[in-house]
């Protein structure tokens, strides 16, 4: 037996390059020696992807998360059998594939509420798919942030965003800025840290409105921040909205806490795409997703780089062990 973090990763959609990129970042080499990776989805999806991907590995279906997860030579794949084989089509969404992606993400979602994986990685799924198979509602459920429930948290090399407000119009954002949400994601925010292994982690939060001056800067966000300092947490804000990102990168702080998706995602992607991805704060696991699409016009090609899944996976096993982000200077040591 081994004491490393068990991780399940769902292949995303079947037709896209998921399982090509599971496939690459598992034949890295990089992923077994920090935890016990299994896939949840397809083992045909996998061996096909496997065979594109030349990774000289072997795919293995197995049945339980004991034997799974231990050779670095086999991509173990806990294939339910929720797509028959004769299903899978690159580069094309279908309502079968749509619903074999939920009921994937369900499958992975049980096995770490149950305690048999430590951590789930999401891999990318494609809404039309899902929309034809009646799905969306569903997995939006399952992974789509709510506001005083759960938070996006974005990942780009030295870049940590987290938002406090997920997929909401513009107009929504002003009036869900509350002093009381933004104590309550600061909240989350340093107890997911401290669990992953930073200590006291410096919280820097952005302002709304330009130079952070405004109705919700002085009426809301400052004094939440000042509830949130009240509590022992160390957070500083609000901050000018274009240069808390930069102090952030430069080393000033952990992480940021973003009022909006896009105000903390255009940071993300402008920094730097490739090796970006993201952690749902408030779960009752470490549960991340890929930062990409199903890239269909490329999907069966070979060509897809499997950067944003690698960090993905180095990423979640660190975090499951206790081991925080790579390179931050108060995370436990390894």
């Amino acid at each position: 037996m081994t004491d490393k973090p068990a991780i399940v990763i769902s292949i995303g959609d079947p037709g896209g390059i998921g399982p090509e990129v599971l496939c690459k970042a598992l034949a890295s080499g990089q992923i077994h020696p920090l935890a016990r990776p299994v896939a949840v989805g397809s083992a045909e999806a996998m061996e096909m992807a496997n065979k594109v991907a030349g990774t000289g590995l072997r795919v293995r279906r197995v049945t339980s998360m004991t034997e799974a997860g231990h050779d670095p030579g086999c991509i173990d794949v806990l294939d339910s059998g929720k797509l028959a084989p004769g299903n899978v089509t690159p580069g094309v969404a279908t309502a079968i594939s749509g619903r074999a992606q939920l009921d994937w993400v369900v499958e992975a979602d049980a096995l770490c509420r149950r305690g048999q994986a430590q951590a789930f990685v999401m891999g990318v799924i494609n809404t039309t798919a899902l929309e034809l198979a009646g799905a969306w509602d569903e997995i939006e459920k399952l992974v789509e942030p709510q506001p005083y429930a759960s938070y996006l948290l974005v990942i780009t090399g030295p870049l940590r965003v987290v938002h406090m407000v997920h997929h909401r119009h513009v107009r929504e954002v002003c009036d869900l800025i509350k002093k009381d949400l933004v104590l309550h994601a600061l909240e989350v925010t340093q107890q997911n840290f401290e669990r992953w292994g930073i200590k006291a982690p410096r919280i820097a939060v952005s302002g709304w409105n330009p130079h952070a001056y405004g109705p919700e800067d002085q009426g809301e966000i400052a004094p939440g921040v000042e509830m949130a300092r009240a509590k022992g947490i160390n957070v500083t804000g609000p901050i000018s909205p274009d240069t808390v990102y930069r102090q952030n990168i430069e080393g000033q702080y952990d992480v940021v806490l973003a009022m909006s998706h896009d105000q903390g995602h255009i940071a993300i992607k402008t920094w730097g795409f490739l090796g970006n991805c993201s952690v749902t704060l408030g779960m009752p696991y470490i549960s991340t997703s890929v930062a990409h699409g199903t890239a269909y016009d490329i999907a069966g090609k070979g060509v897809a780089k499997a950067d944003n899944m690698l960090e993905a996976l180095k990423l979640t096993a660190n975090l499951a062990a206790g081991r925080g982000f790579p390179n931050a200077p108060n995370a436990a040591a390894a």
